[in-house]
């Protein structure tokens, strides 16, 4: 089959940028300055048509539930987190796994940290078979930020490790997003904070000029249950 012009974040998932006029990408904690990509990064040698089309009712959940839906929240509140009651757990784990692994096996130069070696086949047998796996499955963390500037800015991706963890993390539009990639395990402060079937969605806050970003979610979450 003829491949296509994939994109590697889903342009719905862009809309939120518009306001803005552009996408502003850092390459994760090192300071690169943020270059110009009014329609996201893609790439023309990894998808046909209908592989690039398996994804989308998944990306079109994302961006309805974390722009569209999303509550607004007053930049200069102290507000730390909050709890999406009921959300697709399957769509939205799937969505940002799929967006992992077209980084993966990507050959554009911007996403070269982002490799997934053995994990590569593993997550791609779970898109194929639309199978989220469990909460210890490629545990995912979201972050929202709350300042104007944060909301519209758009993360490069990374490979970082957290805790002796190994981690990878890539931006949405005013969001980032944190996902595990190692056999050892979360603190149980920092696991609760993942995407997990039947329990409600945390999202942590934040703001773009302060604090790193997994500090302070580990920060929210290590000490405390919190009441969902």
């Amino acid at each position: 089959k003829p491949l296509v012009r994939a994109d590697i974040v889903a342009r719905c998932l862009l809309e939120r940028l518009k306001e803005g006029g552009h996408v502003s990408r850092y390459a994760g904690e090192r300071g690169v300055l943020p270059a110009r990509t009014p329609t996201g990064e893609y790439d023309t040698e990894i998808l046909c048509r209908s592989c690039d089309s398996y994804f989308s009712p998944w990306e079109e959940y994302a961006a309805d539930l974390l722009h569209k839906s999303a509550p607004a929240i007053n930049p200069s509140s102290s507000q730390q987190h909050y709890f999406v009651k009921q959300y697709d757990y399957t769509a939205l784990k799937l969505c940002f796994l799929s967006i992992l692994w077209r980084m993966s096996v990507s050959r554009r130069d911007i996403f070269d940290e982002i490799g997934l070696g053995p994990y590569e086949q593993t997550i791609k047998k779970m898109l194929l078979n639309k199978d989220p796996g469990t909460q210890s499955d490629f545990p995912i963390m979201l972050m929202r930020y709350k300042d104007k500037v944060g909301s519209l800015t758009m993360w490069g991706a990374d490979r970082t490790k957290a805790d002796g963890i190994n981690m990878f993390r890539f931006g949405i539009p005013g969001y980032r997003v944190f996902i595990k990639v190692d056999k050892k395990s979360l603190k149980p402060g920092v696991q609760q904070a993942c995407l997990a079937p039947n329990q409600p969605l945390a999202v942590i806050l934040s703001r773009m000029d302060i604090g790193r970003p997994y500090e302070i979610l580990k920060a929210v979450f290590a000490n405390e249950k919190l009441s969902k």
